[in-house]
């Protein structure tokens, strides 16, 4: 089902270019084949899609509460895509947008020309950017912490396995996905401990904690059983795998926000599922106080 995102509160919606994968074939099986393919293996193509999860992202934030806490803040979306979080966000009153991804300068390219589409529907004041920014890269993360608001990203862990003919590729696709997710958490690792030397502040005194942003993921568990009750971070290899990363840094990871699959319509011998989507939020091990 092709993803749509929420109406902004004017009832405008976002105009998001994407790029244009190769048609996909009638026939179910293949096409959900062709899914999982475009998904594991092509970063470009996954890159400049809408994928399911940001629709909830974008839904969540837009709840008075998130939509208060954003007026005038400074948002930092990583793995950007088509920028969907961020200009949402921006449309919602965040004063400083800024679009990162590490998929190439197509990516890059796509992420302006969507930012220049939608200057007609963000805040008074908004200011858009996009910048190159690749998961677990330290400089470019340390450029941004201490100075961001709010962190967001949608659909950047994925790539689990599913045994099949071609065990080296089913190999390198779950090591890929190994490797994004520690580098993820290696990112937010930077973004939440940061400090900001003395030289950087206008008054000059000493190492002084940085301003600490409101870390959230949205994510699709794609390949994990549909039947059966199943807690949020069961059954979900990649997210598991991040969730241990995080916790080797001092982090911890929480559920917000779920949508659990629906039958949305059928076609014999078929079912076809809405997707199953988590918002978790990452903070640091003491914020679990704060959220219980």
């Amino acid at each position: 089902e092709p993803v749509r995102l929420p109406p902004l509160p004017s009832g405008a919606y976002l105009a998001l270019e994407q790029v244009h994968a190769a048609p996909l074939p009638s026939d179910t099986v293949e096409m959900l084949r062709s899914y999982l393919r475009s998904v594991r293996h092509d970063g470009e193509i996954a890159g400049g899609r809408l994928w399911p999860a940001v629709s909830l992202l974008c839904s969540w934030l837009g709840e008075p509460a998130q939509a208060e806490r954003l007026y005038g803040s400074h948002v930092l979306e990583l793995g950007a895509g088509v920028g969907a979080g961020g200009l949402y966000a921006a449309a919602l009153g965040a004063r400083h947008v800024t679009l990162t991804d590490g998929g190439g300068e197509e990516v890059l390219s796509l992420l302006r020309r969507n930012a220049n589409a939608n200057a007609g529907l963000l805040g008074e004041g908004a200011h858009v950017c996009v910048s190159n920014m690749k998961f677990g890269d330290r400089h470019a993360a340390l450029l941004y912490a201490g100075r961001v608001d709010w962190v967001i990203c949608a659909d950047v862990l994925y790539g689990e396995c599913q045994s099949g003919s071609d065990q080296n590729a089913e190999d390198e696709a779950w090591q890929d996905a190994r490797t994004r997710a520690n580098e993820l958490a290696e990112t937010m690792d930077y973004l939440l401990h940061a400090q900001i030397s003395g030289g950087e502040q206008a008054s000059g005194v000493g190492e002084v904690t940085a301003n600490v942003p409101r870390v959230i993921v949205a994510h699709e568990h794609r390949e994990r059983s549909i039947h059966g009750p199943l807690r949020w971070n069961e059954d979900d290899p990649t997210l598991s795998e991040f969730i241990e990363a995080a916790a080797r840094r001092g982090l911890c990871v929480r559920e917000i926000r779920s949508e659990r699959p629906q039958v949305l319509r059928n076609d014999p011998p078929f079912r076809h599922w809405s997707a199953d989507l988590s918002l978790l939020e990452v903070g640091k091990e003491e914020h679990k106080r704060q959220w219980q």
